[in-house]
């Protein structure tokens, strides 16, 4: 079994976005050539179905979504999404999630069973007003008005994962979010994403920038908690960072993929292994076929290609 794990393609219709410099500058103009390279980088690898860890698209319009499907599509094996925080800009693209895997209407987390994984599609963008409102998108004036504080995931999902674990937990488990579940203390950042520069020789953690700006998971620690006990929980897959990154706490490895908007253009591509000493996933690292996206994307005075992940974040395997 070969799949993919990719993130942050941030999908977009050329009218329909706001281009701008994340970690390193997104191309105008180039989208429709990046997404068929994306087909075409993917296809390649033969995968048996695809895995999207959120931001499918940039801005939550119909247009986007349907341009996004599409490509999605045309890669010819099923493919699976969690919700990002771009995706859930609008109720609509809520709706479209929902009507892809036949789910309540807005509900966007879920579980599937593909060969010896259950995987679990966690939904970790709702929005916690400052008056305790959960909602399901971001709403403009309250967010012009510093009344959002991050995201959540609710308490009815938050139940529904804790049956999901203790129905399979004779299972290997995978779980995946957009926003990342767990992650190390301190990175080698240079230039955090809104240009901030980091002190010479000092790290910090890109969750300063996530907090900052009110994206990031406000009870990260009580998802997690639910996961004590349960050591068929292999692994938990996410983006929303645009970073290449592996942490592992507590037997269970955590990896964040980087986006596919900017450089270094890379996605996952997982192989089931069955050797003599069991089942494991074997975890490699692959940019597109086409390389001038990451050349032109790089913006070097901000010497964040660190974000591209070490040689034990690209390449790895998790034991099943």
């Amino acid at each position: 079994m070969r799949f993919v794990v990719m993130s942050d393609t941030h999908f977009y219709v050329e009218d329909k976005v706001k281009h701008s410099i994340f970690w390193n500058r997104s191309l105008p103009g180039r989208g429709d050539e990046i997404a068929r390279n994306i087909v075409d980088s993917i296809k390649e690898k033969q995968p048996d179905f695809v895995i999207h860890c959120g931001d499918l698209i940039d801005r939550g319009y119909k247009e986007c979504f349907e341009f996004a499907k599409a490509i999605m599509d045309d890669i010819s094996v099923p493919w699976f999404m969690v919700p990002g925080n771009h995706d859930t800009l609008e109720p609509i693209t809520r709706h479209d999630i929902s009507s892809l895997y036949g789910l309540p209407l807005e509900q966007n987390y879920y579980s599937k069973d593909i060969g010896p994984i259950h995987f679990i599609f966690l939904d970790t963008c709702y929005m916690l007003a400052a008056d305790g409102r959960i909602l399901p998108c971001r709403d403009e004036n309250l967010k012009k008005q510093g009344l959002l504080k991050g995201f959540i995931v609710p308490p009815e999902e938050l139940k529904w994962l804790k049956q999901e674990l203790e129905a399979n937990k004779n299972k290997n488990v995978i779980i995946v979010s957009h926003l990342p579940l767990k992650y190390k203390n301190i990175y080698p950042v240079s230039t955090l994403p809104d240009g901030t520069a980091i002190e010479s020789g000092k790290g910090c953690s890109p969750k300063l920038f996530t907090d900052a700006l009110g994206i990031h998971l406000i009870n990260e620690n009580e998802v997690t908690s639910l996961f004590k006990g349960y050591i068929n929980i292999k692994a938990v897959f996410s983006g929303h960072w645009h970073l290449n990154d592996v942490y592992k706490e507590d037997g269970i490895v955590y990896c964040q993929t980087c986006s596919l908007r900017e450089y270094p253009f890379e996605f996952r591509v997982i192989d089931l292994i069955e050797g003599a000493s069991g089942k494991y996933l074997e975890v490699t690292t692959h940019p597109l076929l086409n390389s001038e996206f990451a050349q032109e994307s790089y913006v070097e005075d901000r010497n964040n290609s660190w974000i591209k992940g070490s040689p034990e974040d690209r390449t790895f395997t998790i034991s099943l």
